[in-house]
């Protein structure tokens, strides 16, 4: 929801910039700050969903994996090494992740059930 207030927000400046720039006599800086900003704003258009379906991905990556990991038996002492290589670092990508739901909240685009999920023994 945040994202969308922000989102109207730049476009609000925006318009309202490039109507100044219109009623001006001299208004090229207005002009080409409103073209930074829609710059801006078409990119944080396509940025956040790319972000937010990425943390969900992350999300059922770490489950379907850990699951696997729990599963699994390992045959020999290269392959332990390979599974305990892979909880850690399916333990750190959720740490980071939980860290940043905490800190930042929805502003994080991670899923809220990112702080239900348990770190791999």
């Amino acid at each position: 929801m945040a994202h969308i207030i922000v989102l109207i927000a730049f476009a609000a400046i925006v318009n309202g910039l490039f109507y100044w720039a219109s009623l001006s006599r001299d208004g090229d800086w207005q002009f080409a700050i409103g073209m930074v900003l829609t710059v801006a704003l078409i990119f944080y258009i396509f940025i956040v969903p790319v972000l937010s379906v990425s943390g969900e991905r992350g999300v059922n990556a770490f489950i379907q994996q850990s699951e696997y990991l729990l599963t699994h038996e390992p045959d020999n002492a290269i392959e332990d090494a390979a599974l305990t290589a892979k909880k850690i670092e399916l333990n750190e990508w959720l740490f980071n992740a939980q860290w940043a739901k905490e800190k930042f909240g929805s502003w994080s685009l991670y899923p809220d059930e990112v702080m239900e999920l348990e770190p791999i023994d």
